[in-house]
């Protein structure tokens, strides 16, 4: 909990859900606006995507266009001279995870005299997809597969592979490429499917799988996991007829390839979607690695040598275990620092965690990753400490609640991420030279339009009455130096308080705000607030 509280970003989501809408929801407005517009918190794909608004019967009053301003923001022309009545906003989009989600904004031009109460609003999110779990749950399997099939040979299997054991190998690598393949030409459909919702066999119209291939940018990564599944699978055949399942000159361009293909799928989902990308795909990459091979491996021991297993005093059994182990553990170690880290930019605070489907799902994914760790912590100690009893029951039994966490994994890559929490204003004080005391407040302290209010006191709580000017300097703080800093001027409320309306804060992150006050006897205030969102 200590580094979950540590690591917790203020904002890093990973499905857009509506940050604010123009009209805003049951908005009375007193003439038309000439458009509407919808802000997400998150980037939305340039594919699938609509605004429909009607009037009271249900006739579309829009233009028929939808345009994407800036990634997040949707925006549709209305027609003009639209009469007094009760309109909504009907939506629907896919969000930077692959996620579809739709829907309903009802607003009024003049008086909606309680109209609002019978009309339906709010966003609906897709449910979990049944044919993308059965999908995920083979790929991940088949990912599993491959690695801790490559890897007994390569690394943990120390004696020489008999023809027997070779035509395992053989099959176990062949039974993966076909799951693998499979798994990976059905994602199309599948996302198809979901973005513009239609039914399973109404996803294969090439029409749609034509938009999703260029207007998605799962499409367009589908197409490069396509061309590295071919690749991998040729070089793997290759690899396969030379027959030396111990030879890593043999069996590097295929991991390489292998690797390629996991890269491309690590950035696709949950991860890919949050304002971290980069640190969230790398660590979902390296979860995706370690669960193959913690997995993989234990799947290849069983499968291979599972005639072997009764056999406990077999010291070849004993020495594949005892080299398999040691990165067995590291892959447990892996998979719980990348997932939790993940978790937390998804997640966003500790009743997301408990509240949220994600977050419990989550927590029933990590509760059986430290059960099988212990169990592998188990075997590992009993091959030091030459206990031999149980140990294939045990082994089994780890094997069976990796395969349940595969099967976990391709649900919980379908859980829809929890809702952003309501953004607190922000507020903080500074004491300039051990006197006067500057306070600064920004509302909402969201992206888009805020107020800004700075207030002047002396040390004693008395309001400073002789300020004459004040300026403000906004920048956001950027990894390799800050941004170029925009100016502007903030109007004097009452004595000692002055205040601003402007767009600057354009985006999350850490902003500084450098304010800049002049008094009446030409006296200098100056001091500087760091707001992180």
């Amino acid at each position: 909990m200590v580094m979950f509280a540590f690591f917790i970003p203020k904002e890093a989501f990973a499905h857009a859900y509506v940050v604010s809408s123009n009209p805003a929801a049951n908005e009375e407005l007193n003439q038309q606006p000439p458009s509407v517009s919808i802000t997400f918190s998150e980037g939305i794909e340039s594919g699938f995507h609509a605004i429909k608004v009607l009037n009271a019967k249900g006739d579309r009053v829009d233009k028929g266009d939808t345009v994407i301003k800036d990634q997040k923001i949707m925006e549709a022309a209305l027609k003009k001279n639209l009469p007094k009545g009760i309109y909504t906003i009907q939506w629907n989009a896919v969000s930077a995870d692959g996620h579809s989600v739709s829907g309903m904004i009802p607003f009024s031009i003049g008086k909606a005299a309680g109209g609002f109460d019978q009309l339906e609003q709010g966003q609906t999110d897709e449910s979990i997809d049944v044919a993308s779990t059965i999908d995920k749950a083979f790929l991940y399997t088949s990912f599993s597969l491959f690695l801790g099939t490559i890897l007994f040979g390569l690394l943990w299997f120390r004696a020489a592979i008999s023809p027997v054991l070779a035509k395992r190998m053989k099959r176990l690598l062949t039974l993966s490429l076909i799951m693998m393949g499979g798994a990976l030409v059905f994602q199309l459909p599948i996302q198809t499917k979901s973005a513009a919702d239609v039914s399973f066999l109404g996803a294969f119209q090439p029409s749609l799988l034509q938009e999703t291939i260029a207007s998605t940018s799962g499409g367009s990564l589908w197409m490069m996991l396509m061309a590295s599944f071919v690749l991998l699978t040729i070089w793997t055949i290759v690899a396969v007829r030379k027959g030396d399942f111990s030879s890593f000159r043999v069996w590097l361009f295929p991991l390489l390839l292998f690797t390629v293909l996991l890269w491309l799928k690590a950035q696709i989902g949950h991860p890919a979607a949050t304002d971290n990308k980069i640190l969230t795909t790398s660590l979902d990459f390296i979860h995706l690695v370690s669960a193959s091979i913690w997995v993989g491996g234990l799947t290849a021991i069983v499968l291979l040598l599972m005639k072997k297993l009764p056999n406990e005093d077999d010291p070849l059994i004993r020495n594949t275990l005892t080299a398999f182990h040691p990165w067995a553990l590291l892959s447990v170690g892996l998979i719980v620092f990348s997932g939790f880290v993940n978790a937390i930019f998804i997640l966003q605070s500790f009743d997301a965690l408990f509240q949220s489907a994600y977050g419990r799902t989550f927590l029933i994914k990590l509760g059986l990753f430290i059960i099988m760790g212990l169990l592998g912590l188990m075997h590992y100690l009993m091959l030091r400490w030459e206990k031999k009893q149980k140990r294939s029951v045990s082994l089994r039994a780890e094997w069976m609640i990796g395969i349940a966490i595969l099967l976990l994994t391709a649900v919980f890559t379908n859980i829809p991420s929890p809702p952003p929490p309501a953004p607190e204003p922000f507020f903080g004080a500074n004491q300039v030279e051990h006197r006067d005391i500057v306070s600064l407040s920004i509302t909402p302290n969201a992206p888009g339009k805020n107020s800004f209010e700075v207030a002047f006191t002396k040390k004693n709580g008395e309001t400073i009455t002789d300020i004459q000017s004040v300026t403000a300097k906004i920048h956001k703080v950027a990894l390799f130096g800050d941004e170029t800093p925009s100016e502007f001027q903030l109007k004097r409320l009452k004595n000692g308080h002055f205040s601003a309306e402007n767009l600057l804060l354009n985006e999350k992150g850490t902003w500084k705000i450098e304010i800049h006050a002049l008094t009446g006897s030409f006296k200098n205030i100056d001091t500087t607030f760091i707001r992180r969102n």
